[in-house]
């Protein structure tokens, strides 16, 4: 018997050439002032996240003479995928990450060592809706600046859409998706 394991798997081609075209789209639209550079950059701990953003943002403030944020990306677990079961969906640990991006530093929910996946269950929907409810409150506390950039996935995306009351709207690989959310206490 064969297995494969695809653990924390890397970006594809067809994905360094998505993230590629979503850099131009910001390069375009910061050009034109269609939107605003990025306060903060956060994102998922996965390897093809990091790619990406990688490609698409640290690239973009290294070419552009626009004002952006000093990149590096803080890592949230909060904003990786949905997980379990898939072994594409369980990062590294702390170490092995900062010896392969020198970018990134880390939020204070992420574990040393990935404790979260599991190969026999996976994550609910409700559990990942909480999960990315409880990232945007933590956001919305600490952060004072008003746009932030999430690099993540489309099964984290639909969970926050859930935990923010948006509809459920399905999120093409590879793409960019401009989401505006307005706090309020209550």
């Amino acid at each position: 018997m064969v297995t494969f394991g695809w653990e924390d798997a890397k970006l594809t081609s067809r994905g360094e050439t998505e993230a590629g075209v979503v850099r131009q789209v910001w390069e375009r639209a910061m050009a034109t002032e269609w939107i605003a550079s990025q306060d903060r950059y956060f994102g998922s701990p996965l390897v093809r996240c990091l790619q990406t953003a990688n490609l698409t943002y640290h690239a973009l403030s290294e070419a552009t003479t626009a004002p952006t944020a000093t990149f590096p990306l803080t890592l949230s677990e909060g904003l990786r995928e949905i997980h379990g079961v898939h072994t594409c969906d369980r990062h590294g640990s702390r170490a092995s990450i900062s010896s392969a991006f020198d970018f990134i530093d880390f939020d204070d929910d992420v574990p040393e060592v990935a404790g979260a996946w599991q190969q026999g269950h996976r994550e609910t929907p409700d559990a990942a809706q909480g999960r990315l409810q409880d990232w945007a409150e933590r956001l919305f506390c600490k952060e004072k600046g008003p746009f932030v950039s999430a690099t993540t996935h489309t099964g984290a995306i639909r969970a926050l859409y859930r935990a923010i009351g948006h509809p459920d709207v399905l999120v093409a690989r590879g793409s960019l998706t401009p989401l505006t959310i307005k706090a309020t206490s209550g």
